[in-house]
């Protein structure tokens, strides 16, 4: 009886000393209610579920007799307790998460699923530059960074006239703009020529000094000479310059001499003098 009693109380104390064991490792390892078996007195093997720490790639050590071992893909970390994953290639801005697997660091995205480089991210693009660092955009050469949206812009030596600067030192003009040869100047298009004025925006003339717009003309492209006073019995042929009527002559009288007479009324008048 009595040795029956013994090795019924070092069961129970190596049970107890187990079961210790896995309590302090709880500390280390989430606990869980995953049932352990105690096989054999001497050669038992404890088997702990494999948990996988999600934020790690961390897994539960194994332990089989007397030794320790890891699953495949996986290595024993420096401090004795976990097992970690291996990573076949180095990953690059990135943490080996699973065996053969990098996850991304905070602002760094793949290229692609497998691969085990990382490079930063800028979520707001980094058009005409270089993403160096998680929303860290560089713009290339002939390129500044936009003031607003902090977009790499081109630049341009000379204000782009009519136009906007679309690459380093290249002028693209407005709608309604042409090039003159000159890559830093547009100026407008009007489908109808401007007659006695000049095309100022597109399809828009403005007329010369002495001249206005014609309004019998439905294109509104031409301006007619500008008489002021007004011509009497007469057209305005120029600025300030009136044209009598057949049959009209000049009143000398008048010193604007915008006004005409009849011939006939001239003669009368150097008769009776």
């Amino acid at each position: 009886m009595f040795p029956f009693k013994m090795r019924n109380f070092s069961l129970t104390l190596l049970f107890a000393v187990i079961v210790g064991i896995v309590g302090d490792s709880g500390k280390v390892w989430e606990r869980n209610s995953a049932t352990r078996n105690v096989i054999g007195f001497m050669n038992e093997v404890i088997e702990k579920p494999e948990r996988m720490n999600e934020a790690t790639g961390r897994q539960k050590l194994k332990s089989a007799g007397n030794g320790r071992a890891c699953n495949a893909g996986y290595k024993l970390h420096a401090n004795g307790l976990l097992c970690v994953p291996v990573c076949a290639k180095e990953c690059v801005n990135a943490y080996c998460y699973l065996p053969n697997f990098c996850r991304c660091l905070d602002g760094y995205d793949k290229k692609h699923v497998n691969s085990n480089v990382c490079l930063p991210a800028c979520p707001d693009g980094c058009s005409n530059g270089h993403c160096i660092a998680p929303n860290t955009c560089v713009c290339l050469p002939g390129y500044t960074p936009s003031l607003l949206t902090g977009q790499c812009l081109p630049l341009c030596k000379n204000r782009c006239e009519n136009g906007y600067c679309h690459k380093p030192n290249r002028c693209r003009c407005n709608p309604g703009y042409r090039k003159t040869g000159n890559d830093d100047k547009c100026v407008p298009i009007c489908t109808h020529v401007c007659i006695n004025g000049t095309c100022t925006s597109p399809d828009f003339c403005t007329c010369k000094p002495g001249y206005k717009k014609d309004l019998t003309d439905p294109l509104n492209h031409r301006c007619i000479p500008k008489c002021e006073p007004a011509c009497v019995h007469g057209v305005c042929v120029a600025p300030g310059l009136c044209h009598c009527d057949e049959g009209y002559v000049k009143d000398i009288n008048f010193v604007a001499r915008n006004v005409c007479v009849h011939v006939n009324l001239v003669k009368q008048l150097k008769a009776n003098k």
